[in-house]
């Protein structure tokens, strides 16, 4: 009897062996000195208040949801309960926050490994492998920046995954808690619940959805019995004392450039305000990868949706920060598996998102990109090839759309 090949397991450990060395070689970088000490609030917030944490905080910004106030807890717990100390600043802090983007890093690349390459010959395991152990973009908001975009991405592509192998319960819960661990998961719901409808009938959707909410329901709920709700809401959406200071673009290589950085998003232009313009435009293109979804189903179509809505809403919405580009440069890195046209798309995009979170962290300061980014010749010109990527992706994102009828939902 022939029996199947086994491959080795070794291209897998290099490629972990790797991502770990890179990012631990850059995490005692202090990063954003500002985000560094909001998150370290976070976790000694969360661990000194529990579930009163909105009532009690008086941080002015968006607070973080549920979800990524218990992996907080949970992360400072641990290394107090080994004898650590939670001390601001210090750089044994800085790393035990840093470590929580890293793990989820390397989860990402476990992940993406077993599900898109486990049976790609060795060569494509190196390589598609290092576009997640070596992406700058990735590296950048994590280990560098300190940020939790990771934490969000790693549940959402495994609702994806889930969902592509017709499991839709698994694939929303997976999506609920991405939500609930930073609220710009929310983009993905509506795409995974087309998705979810496409491969099943809607029956099993409905009920996915409704396991969905109750996860919600039991995650959030300690935090709001017996506390105003309307206050948790507002810490949530970064609202202090009734205010609600909103701008153009945080720093964000996209349309709003053009308007300046942290202007208001209330001028007018052609009768509308800024933030007008920006819901219209954002919503029209977030339509638009509705409708590619919806016409195009198949395996491989949420990856092509939730990139082309990712990036659509990052270059045409106000209010954008830099770091958001995260994730269609990163959807767009898994789509890239599957589809080998987008290379130099993709080249481009990445190199966007890289410059951009350069532009606020200036790491590393060289002299050429100290003047590029003085002179706005890396935000015009970021915000210029943002736009034409996306019209490049929403057009081979729907290439296939026209004339192909949607698949028929299988039999629960």
């Amino acid at each position: 009897m022939n029996q199947t090949r086994r491959k080795p397991i070794w291209p897998l450990l290099v490629l972990l062996a790797v991502a770990v060395i890179v990012r631990l070689a850059v995490a005692p970088h202090p990063g954003h000195s500002g985000d560094e000490a909001a998150n370290e609030g976070f976790c000694i917030g969360i661990l000194t208040w529990g579930f009163d944490y909105y009532q009690k905080t008086d941080y002015a910004g968006s607070c973080y949801p549920p979800a990524m106030l218990y992996i907080l807890g949970a992360a400072g717990a641990l290394w107090t309960g080994v004898g650590g100390e939670l001390i601001p600043g210090s750089l044994s802090f800085r790393m035990l926050v840093k470590a929580l983007p890293i793990l989820a890093d390397l989860g990402i690349l476990l992940l993406v490994y077993f599900a898109f390459l486990k049976h790609r010959t060795l060569r494509q395991q190196l390589l598609y492998g290092s576009l997640i152990a070596l992406n700058p973009v990735m590296i950048f908001d994590g280990a560098i920046w300190g940020q939790f975009e990771s934490l969000v991405l790693l549940p959402l592509i495994g609702a994806v995954v889930a969902c592509q192998r017709n499991r839709p319960y698994l694939s929303l819960c997976l999506g609920a808690l991405a939500v609930l661990i930073k609220l710009q998961a929310v983009v993905a719901l509506p795409l995974l619940m087309i998705a979810c409808y496409q491969k099943v009938k809607w029956r099993r959707s409905a009920l996915a959805l409704l396991a969905a909410i109750v996860l919600v329901v039991v995650l959030v709920a300690p935090f709001l019995v017996g506390k105003p709700v309307g206050m948790v809401v507002g810490k949530l959406l970064g609202q202090k004392s009734g205010e609600n200071v909103s701008f153009t673009s945080l720093n964000a290589f996209n349309i709003w450039a053009f308007a300046g950085f942290f202007e208001s998003q209330y001028q007018k232009l052609a009768g509308l305000t800024y933030l007008t313009w920006g819901l219209l435009l954002g919503g029209g293109a977030y339509l638009w990868a509705c409708i590619v979804q919806w016409r195009r189903g198949g395996d491989n179509s949420l990856w092509i949706s939730l990139t082309v809505a990712y990036l659509g809403m990052f270059v045409f919405m106000t209010m954008m920060h830099e770091r958001y580009i995260y994730y269609p440069a990163m959807l767009a890195t898994i789509w890239l598996i599957q589809d080998i046209r987008i290379l130099w798309v993709w080249v481009i995009l990445v190199a966007m998102g890289t410059l951009n979170m350069n532009y606020r962290l200036r790491i590393p300061n060289w002299d050429l990109l100290h003047q590029l980014h003085n002179n706005n010749i890396t935000v015009y010109g970021g915000a210029v090839l943002n736009l034409i990527i996306f019209a490049v992706l929403s057009r081979i994102g729907s290439a296939e759309v026209v004339g192909r009828e949607r698949p028929r939902a299988s039999s629960p």
